[in-house]
């Protein structure tokens, strides 16, 4: 009997054991992410401290692999991969975010937000809020940087290989544009030839001629190198940008509550440390640039923002732009 006592002691250690490794096993989880930004871009390296901090702050029970430059896929791609739960996070631009859900669409409006602070209020709005749900309840899909705060730019231009300072310069400009509807009817609308090309080979396609022209940050045309081939660049400050960090739902809510509260607090120090790297980094890259033959300009911009508000104005009256949307948007403006 007391050999038995024995056994059965021994025999419920080894459970407690099993259930104790296996629970730790559990809890600990490695989730991946990817965006489409270089390794050495700001947005990139503020990534890194976002993982870094998850992994501090849950105490090593999660961690995040990275994945730099595409290297997932394109935004589409990468998308759905989120969706299906292939990978857990993807960071990128709103823009992509209006397939699934239309009126996100509007953060594309070039020449639209009156500055940052405009653009700031209307992602913090009750309108992006319904957006956002409505995003969920379709794809699954869940907005983690909730403290908006992933500033891309600071400011927009146009990498050309010749200048680029007038609508006139615009017309027929062979252009590189992501899969972004918003975007491509304005710049039409300005009288640009879109091409449709992922942000990963646009310095190829510049190099080899089938664009002329790309748009984008001014922080991250270094890392791009876009100024070899197009060295004539003009700040166009048609759009304010920021990064949005998506993840599966269904990995979300299989942590726990402390996990969860761990990778939104993250994400808001992560996302201030990504603004400070922004302008930390602008001069010495501008600076960097023009040593290695970028030449910079300025233009008056109020010609293409009277043609860009037409071309608005007919979206809106066809139906593309959400009727009233423009004018809510606008009354968010103090």
């Amino acid at each position: 009997m007391k050999k038995r006592r024995i056994f059965c002691l021994v025999l419920l250690l080894a459970l407690i054991c099993m259930v104790s490794l296996l629970s730790v096993d559990a809890a600990s989880v490695t989730l991946k992410l990817g965006n489409k930004e270089a390794e050495n871009q700001h947005s990139s390296i503020a990534l890194k401290k976002f993982a870094e901090l998850v992994e501090e702050k849950t105490n090593g029970e999660i961690k995040i692999d990275l994945f730099f430059q595409e290297a997932l896929g394109n935004p589409n791609t990468q998308l759905e991969n989120t969706i299906q739960g292939v990978q857990d996070f993807y960071v990128v631009g709103y823009y992509v975010l209006e397939k699934y859900v239309k009126d996100f669409g509007v953060t594309e409006l070039l020449h639209f937000f009156k500055n940052r602070e405009h653009f700031q209020k209307f992602l913090l709005s009750d309108l992006v809020a319904e957006m956002e749900k409505e995003l969920l309840e379709k794809t699954g899909l869940r907005v983690i940087s909730v403290a908006r705060n992933w500033w891309m730019g600071p400011y927009r231009y146009i990498a050309a290989k010749k200048p680029i300072l007038t609508l006139e310069d615009v017309k027929g400009l062979r252009l590189r544009a992501p899969d972004s509807k918003m975007m491509i009817r304005i710049w039409e609308g300005l009288g640009a030839n879109i091409t449709i090309i992922p942000w990963s080979e646009a310095y190829l396609a510049l190099s080899q001629g089938m664009v002329e022209a790309v748009t984008g940050a001014i922080v991250g045309l270094l890392s791009m190198k876009f100024y070899e081939v197009a060295p004539h660049v003009t700040r166009t400050d048609e759009k304010f940008q920021q990064n949005v960090i998506l993840m599966n739902n269904a990995k979300f809510e299989s942590l726990t509550k402390v996990q969860q509260q761990a990778i939104y607090e993250a994400e808001e120090e992560a996302g201030e440390y990504n603004t400070k790297l922004l302008y930390g980094i602008l001069d010495k890259e501008l600076k960097e640039m023009e040593s290695k033959g970028a030449i910079f300009y300025e233009t008056d911009l109020a010609p293409w923002q009277a043609q860009a508000r037409k071309v608005l104005l007919e979206m809106e009256a066809e139906g593309e732009i959400t009727k009233g949307l423009m004018d809510k948007v606008n009354s968010l403006y103090p």
